[in-house]
């Protein structure tokens, strides 16, 4: 596959054991590409500078780690990102208010790991059948520089420029005849 075909995952989770067995269970596929592991919550949002990251692994208690699911989410809300990555949460419990505040956080599935059919593979084949409804496969970004651009939204503005262009040589037109 095309490596532009491919969902960019991240995978925050401090469980050395379930980041390795995503990772096998990844390298041998050809449509998603694992662009980053962390078990901290600052390193996973600063993985949106470097990349278009399609998809999100998430564990909410990062007890290993540095930070939290939750926070990584906040966090997340307030970078000047265009498109809304899908997140996926896997965790070992997850209380009434942890699940409010993800469902009111548009994330996409909570797995349970402690579930008897849990499995990585399930995540990913999860993550693979929802990516082409995902707006990240929707808008086309580029970076250059230090800009991230949405070249989605640049064409719109360029639309709208032209619109407004037209609208204003009909004006003019108007006007000179009148």
């Amino acid at each position: 596959m095309n490596t532009e075909n491919k969902i960019k995952l991240l995978i925050i989770e401090d469980d050395i054991d379930e980041c390795r067995a995503f990772s096998d269970y990844i390298s041998g596929r050809d449509d998603i590409e694992l662009v980053g592991m962390t078990n901290s919550s600052t390193e996973g949002i600063n993985y949106f500078k470097n990349y278009k990251i399609d998809a999100v692994i998430l564990d909410i208690e990062l007890q290993h780690g540095k930070g939290s699911g939750i926070e990584f989410i906040e966090n997340l809300k307030s970078q000047n990102i265009s498109y809304e990555p899908m997140i996926v949460v896997i965790s070992n419990t997850i209380g009434k208010r942890i699940y409010n505040f993800l469902h009111n956080n548009k994330i996409e599935y909570i797995f349970y790991k402690g579930e008897q059919d849990y499995t990585q593979e399930k995540v990913i084949k999860l993550i693979l059948s929802l990516a082409p409804y995902s707006s990240s496969k929707n808008h086309p970004i580029v970076n250059i520089g230090d800009k991230v651009i949405d070249l989605k939204t640049e064409r719109e503005k360029n639309v709208s420029s032209k619109i407004n262009k037209i609208l204003d040589d009909l004006r003019n037109s108007r006007e000179d005849a009148g």
